[in-house]
């Protein structure tokens, strides 16, 4: 049986607690869910890489006087993974086919909704180009492609 008298047991609790910070993490740094290529074809919202995401590029959209958006290139700087996500601002009867790739690769392409729709992710690492564009329709006709850009990781 250990018995500690005096001022012991505080200095004890305090060395413990230090240790195990140390030795457990204080739990606040969390690993990403996936890194560059690794991310591949996954879902920003569901994996948290959105959580850190900046956008890269972004351009305003107005087409065929029947709709508006904002068409932007994200970018997880933990993931480094990036992917095309649109903010439709007005328009009836009209849709988009989305997507994302690395040039000389597999697209991806929706991955969800909310008050945007976007695209599942792509590689961005050091030095991988990432690209995404739209396909627009209206009144069940394909009107024209946009191109949004790329950038380099």
């Amino acid at each position: 049986m250990l018995i500690i008298r005096s001022r012991t047991p505080n200095v004890l609790f305090l060395v413990l607690a230090m240790m195990g910070t140390l030795v457990f993490g204080t739990g606040t740094a969390t690993a990403a869910p996936c890194v560059g290529p690794s991310c591949h074809g996954q879902n920003p919202q569901s994996t948290g890489c959105a959580n850190d995401a900046v956008t890269k590029i972004a351009k305003e959209y107005k087409q065929e006087n029947q709709s508006s958006w904002r068409a932007e290139m994200r970018y997880s700087p933990s993931c480094r993974a990036a992917w095309y996500r649109q903010i439709v601002y007005s328009g009836r009867n009209l849709g988009f086919h989305i997507s994302a790739w690395n040039p000389g690769g597999a697209s991806v392409e929706f991955a969800g909704a909310a008050d945007w729709i976007y695209t599942k992710m792509v590689n961005a690492s050091s030095g991988v180009e990432a690209c995404g564009g739209a396909q627009f329709y209206t009144y069940d006709q394909w009107r024209r492609w946009n191109f949004l850009g790329c950038f380099r990781g």
